[in-house]
């Protein structure tokens, strides 16, 4: 999935960087099993660790010149936490959903009955594969369909 997850929310929140930089840790069949990307924005940087061999309990977190924030169970965000250089502290809840990709499936059925095929969603989705082919082949990930395209 190469950090599908945190890629998408990236993509989401800041677009497409101008550079990335990537690296993987592959398994013994071949299988990139975790690995980390950076990228760069210009007058932001990104840094993206994700694996499929382990489990981080690991807060996202966003730094900024005016604080910090703690952003709990991403990409189904169930509570935001913001720390003000000033000290200050500022907390955000979401609502408890008993299936957490429910809004996807809302989404989904609502861009379809409004006949809509250019949304936000589409444009995150495409800089996630964007940002993903990147990563790919400056890690040498190659999935059998990427040779009967080159045919």
């Amino acid at each position: 999935d190469i950090g599908s997850y945190c890629i998408h929310f990236l993509a989401s929140l800041f677009g497409k960087p101008e550079k990335i930089l990537a690296d993987s840790l592959f398994l013994e069949n071949g299988v990139d099993g975790a690995g980390s990307v950076i990228a760069s924005y210009g007058d932001k940087q990104a840094e993206i660790i994700y694996s499929k061999i382990t489990d981080s309990k690991l807060p996202t977190q966003i730094q900024g010149e005016n604080g910090c924030m703690i952003i709990e169970q991403c990409p189904i965000i169930k509570k935001i936490t913001i720390y003000y250089r000033n000290g200050e502290t500022e907390e955000l809840q979401f609502d408890k959903r008993d299936n957490p990709m429910i809004y996807e499936t809302k989404d989904f059925i609502r861009l379809i009955k409004e006949h809509k095929v250019d949304h936000q969603f589409l444009r995150s989705s495409e800089i996630e594969m964007d940002i993903t082919d990147e990563v790919r082949r400056q890690t040498g990930i190659v999935f059998p369909a990427d040779k009967i395209r080159e045919q």
